[in-house]
């Protein structure tokens, strides 16, 4: 499904000295796969996440997506596949205040041809088991309940790739172990899922772990 080889990105500091973020990565993700990327603060986790997510451009290597060079098409494009193939999830939900669950899960679909906006927003609340909460606001939703509404709003436009960024961050140990069986009862659905995590613990719950250190993935 995707594949990236020897990607590389680098940043300038203010001072103009080079800072490699990320050294040659070397990744395959297969349909229905499950990987977690594991590594501390600094080590480059969001930069790839950005890369994966078609949010940043890698400097060099090759970024295939189904066989198709996508590291430098124009943005439009990106923009595209990212609205219909890549679901994100954050460590912060990122929900609208004083919208419903429903309205916020429906915020991807305004921007493609998507048939029914409500019924599948619905469909997808339902899917992470809050069907009796579509009419119900974040501050009136357990911090719980609020990231399972964001993984909803990333489920809705059907994506090829679920991509969770450190999404349990924010939870307490009970409602990590709940979010974590919601992301194993998706990807034995069929769900393709990359967790980026600093904890190992998370990480346990993927097919496959990874780690990024020093820019390398091992």
């Amino acid at each position: 499904m995707f594949q990236l080889a020897n990607i590389t990105k680098a940043y300038r500091t203010r001072d103009g000295q080079r800072l490699d973020i990320l050294r040659g990565i070397d990744l395959t993700i297969g349909e229905g796969d499950y990987v977690a990327i594991v590594g501390g603060s600094g080590t480059g986790k969001s930069t790839l996440m950005n890369i994966l997510g078609l949010l940043d451009r890698p400097d060099g290597g090759s970024f295939r997506f189904h066989g198709d060079e996508i590291a430098s098409i124009a943005e439009p494009e990106r923009a595209r596949l990212r609205n219909r193939c890549i679901g994100f999830v954050f460590q912060q939900f990122h929900l609208l205040p004083r919208t419903t669950a429903l309205d916020n899960v429906c915020l991807p679909l305004l921007y493609g041809p998507w048939d029914s906006p409500r019924r599948r927003a619905a469909e997808a609340l339902a899917k992470v088991g809050l069907a009796d909460r579509i009419s119900h606001t974040p501050e009136q939703l357990s911090g719980g309940q609020q990231q399972r509404v964001a993984i909803a709003r990333a489920l809705v436009t059907d994506p090829t790739l679920l991509l969770a960024d450190e999404p349990t961050g924010n939870l307490d140990p009970a409602t990590t172990g709940e979010i974590l069986s919601l992301f194993d009862t998706l990807n034995e659905a069929g769900t393709t899922i990359v967790l980026i995590t600093h904890d190992s613990e998370v990480a346990r719950r993927a097919r496959r772990t990874l780690r990024l250190q020093g820019g390398v993935l091992f």
